[in-house]
């Protein structure tokens, strides 16, 4: 992770953990120490010692210790983290102990100004107020905010729906939704088929199913079937029919890339050009951008590589995490080779 221009990760020798940022230990020894991130500018990270879980923020200890404490996140630059004693799940914000009164609170956003959580795993609070409670759903997730209001996902009796400010629309619930330039987007089934409500418009009636919805240069992109035949959609144009499938739309640095199958080959296409991958490999992770340039991992064997900005990055590992971009330009990630972790910087 890449906090105020500075490396920090976690590291374990032992049985003792301990956090490196910008190549300093930082911080105490402890039992464990979880990956950190960037809050606010300001290194935070999740600890264990002697038993107790805390929450480590700037450099101090922050609020109580617990049976567990985990995933601080930034809400409008403030630290929020999930906490739980005894069988009760909540959270912290700001110093405040939130949702205590429930079995679980967990993840809280920030609308409006006014905090919302999900409590128990099946209903909203939002400033305090219990909303949808009387619908008795199997479940809720994904808060968000579209024009002011307070919209989440839920589910019931195998049923899905996009829920705004209270207003229920049945949806597809495998594919979730999309904000794109204040405008919602969202799949619905219907007859044995789907297509998307973007903005309030149906578009896509004409194909059998469609998929991962994207947004690329701040247009719509979305997978979409026809019969036998797999292929994008972007800003309303049909692209790749030419290939036996395309899919997986992705914006690289405002252009299109996507996904495409050749008679058991795989491609990937990024803005019109073709990009191969050598006999025995295959697309493990992306495309997806770093540093506004494609990046993708394949496998090979039991092997795995990183491409970035058509160059392979390092050799061939176990097993690739976190690829991200120091300031100075320089691609870094986490490999594990021969049974060991460890960093890997671009020269």
């Amino acid at each position: 992770m890449i906090i105020s221009s500075k490396l920090a990760y976690s590291v374990e020798r032992g049985s003792k953990a301990y956090i490196f940022y910008g190549g300093e230990n930082f911080g105490e020894e402890y039992d464990s120490a979880f990956l950190p991130v960037g809050i606010n500018g300001k290194l935070a990270y999740e600890a264990l010692k002697g038993g107790k879980y805390f929450i480590v923020y700037d450099g101090t200890e922050i609020g109580k210790q617990y049976d567990a404490a985990a995933y601080p996140i930034d809400i409008n630059g403030r630290l929020a983290y999930s906490a739980k004693e005894g069988n009760k799940q909540f959270i912290v914000y700001d110093g405040v102990e939130i949702g205590k009164g429930y079995d679980s609170a967990m993840d809280p956003v920030l609308i409006n100004g006014k905090v919302a959580y999900i409590a128990n795993k099946k209903f909203v609070v939002y400033d305090g107020v219990e909303l949808g409670k009387e619908k008795n759903y199997d479940g809720v997730y994904d808060i968000f905010e579209i024009h002011g209001k307070l919209g989440y996902h839920a589910e019931k009796s195998n049923h899905y729906f996009i829920v705004i400010d209270g207003v229920e629309t049945e949806c597809d619930g495998s594919t979730g939704s999309l904000i794109i330039n204040g405008k919602l987007a969202y799949v619905v089934d219907e007859a044995g088929k789907n297509f998307i409500v973007y903005d309030g418009v149906e578009i896509g009636k004409q194909y059998d199913h469609v998929r991962e919805l994207a947004s690329v240069n701040g247009k719509l992109a979305y997978t979409a079937s026809k019969g036998d035949k797999e292929f994008v959609v972007y800003d309303g144009v049909e692209i790749g029919k030419e290939y036996l499938s395309a899919h997986t739309p992705t914006d690289i640095n405002g252009k299109l890339a996507y996904i495409a199958e050749t008679g058991g080959a795989q491609l990937i296409v990024y803005n019109g050009m073709e990009i191969g991958l050598a006999s025995g490999q295959d697309f493990s992770t992306g495309p997806y951008e770093i540093n506004q340039k494609l990046t993708y991992q394949v496998q090979e064997g039991q092997k795995y590589l990183l491409f970035y900005d058509g160059v392979q990055a390092g050799t061939a590992y176990d097993a690739i995490e976190d690829p991200q971009v120091v300031v100075d330009g320089k691609l870094v990630f986490f490999a594990k080779k021969d049974g060991k972790w460890f960093l890997v910087m671009e020269k």
